[in-house]
């Protein structure tokens, strides 16, 4: 008897470690909420773009028009003495802003920011008009981009190898972490 009960007793165990637990149905999960409050009036919806996958270059057509641009730097970061030549010296113009964010990609994996791009303490942040529709952005020196609008936030990186004419790091090819 002992040995049925056991017997019945895994049995159970077994299919409750089985049985998946109840998810909520659906998919209309707002992934910038957090966004969304603070800057809600200041920014508008845009559609969401199809070409906003990985790789697309999504502003390469557009009419950009930036209009409040300010210079920022985190002397609080533990990288900021190793940057902080380059981060006084570093300067981004409005129409050198413009040409790289129409030539920059998204990034759409977590992965590929991590290991591929080096965020640098200094970067330009404001507001911009991107085909009349405004939104908030944030551009570090690193050659990371974050746009974002009132229902969507798009990350991108400039990945050409000429970033060090606009940016302190650049992209990372597979190449020079093989030579690392």
């Amino acid at each position: 008897m002992k040995t049925v009960k056991l017997f019945f007793l895994t049995l159970l165990v077994v299919y409750m470690s089985c049985v998946e637990p109840k998810k909520k149905e659906g998919g209309n999960y707002k992934v910038v909420k957090t966004i969304e409050s603070p800057i809600k009036d200041s920014i508008e919806d845009i559609p969401i773009l199809l070409d906003t996958i990985a790789g697309a270059i999504p502003f390469a057509k557009s009419n950009i028009e930036v209009l409040a641009y300010n210079k920022q730097c985190d002397s609080n970061s533990s990288e900021f003495n190793e940057y902080q030549n380059d981060c006084n010296n570093w300067c981004l113009s409005k129409s050198d802003f413009r040409l790289t964010l129409m030539k920059s990609t998204v990034i759409t994996e977590g992965n590929i920011l991590h290991y591929f791009y080096i965020p640098v303490p200094c970067s330009y942040s404001g507001y911009v008009k991107i085909d009349g529709r405004k939104a908030k952005f944030n551009i570090n020196a690193g050659a990371i981009y974050s746009i974002a609008f009132r229902n969507c936030t798009i990350i991108l990186g400039y990945n050409l190898e000429n970033y060090k004419r606009y940016f302190i790091e650049g992209y990372t090819t597979l190449s020079e972490f093989d030579n690392n």
